[in-house]
């Protein structure tokens, strides 16, 4: 229970056993009768609606949705689907039921690396969900925020371990080892087909990194 929750609750006892003199008539009394769902209304909804506002500004994995989306209902979900376009040979099932993949082939676009167990990989937002978030996504119906959240374009099957490391960083704080240049390319066409927004000074800097490893900017 938290400080204010425990303070509300101390309140309303006091008033009951005390019987300390009405808020307001509209509060606690109705023709002079001791009004007690008017109280509990008044001492426990009265301030939340700030707090969820403040929630409803709040990042969190739920606001793209719960998990991966099945949207064509055939049981493998966008995680499986991206595994199985994504990897360079024929996978390999759970069941007969071909739902989830658990073996394939995978050149890691983050390091190189070939990863062959399902187990083994990640499957990256190109483009962070949090970032997206804090730079216009906030603003998005939920189902736009689905979507994006299971656009192939922005999904890559890599290794867990760095997918982990890089979190919800952009180019300007992460990079992976290995094909910087193709990596800020797609990150900024996400960025673009979005209409996402950078901030102050991220823009100059991902421009900077394209000159470096790509030798332009576009």
């Amino acid at each position: 229970m938290t400080y204010k929750k425990s303070f509300r609750c101390f309140l309303l006892h006091s008033i009951l056993f005390f019987h300390i003199p009405a808020f307001s008539e509209s509060i606690l009394f109705a023709q002079n009768t001791f009004d007690l769902r008017a109280l509990n209304d008044f001492l426990f909804t009265s301030s939340d609606t700030s707090s969820e506002t403040q929630n409803d500004s709040k990042y969190s994995r739920s606001k793209f949705g719960h998990g991966w989306k099945d949207f064509d209902r055939d049981c493998q979900n966008s995680r499986h689907e991206t595994l199985i376009a994504q990897s360079l040979s024929s996978v390999a099932f759970k069941t007969y039921k071909n739902c989830k993949v658990v073996s394939g082939e995978w050149n890691s676009p983050f390091s190189n690396e070939r990863i062959f167990l399902a187990s083994k990989i990640d499957i990256d937002h190109v483009v962070p969900l949090k970032w997206a978030w804090e730079r216009g996504a906030i603003n998005w119906s939920k189902t736009k925020r689905v979507n994006f959240a299971n656009d192939p374009n922005n999904l890559l099957a890599v290794e867990a371990r760095l997918n982990r490391q890089k979190g919800a960083k952009g180019p300007y704080n992460w990079l992976p080892p290995k094909n910087k240049c193709s990596y800020l390319k797609t990150f900024s066409e996400i960025v673009d087909t979005y209409d996402l927004q950078y901030r102050e000074d991220e823009q100059g800097y991902i421009d900077s990194l394209k000159i470096k490893y790509c030798q332009y900017v576009k």
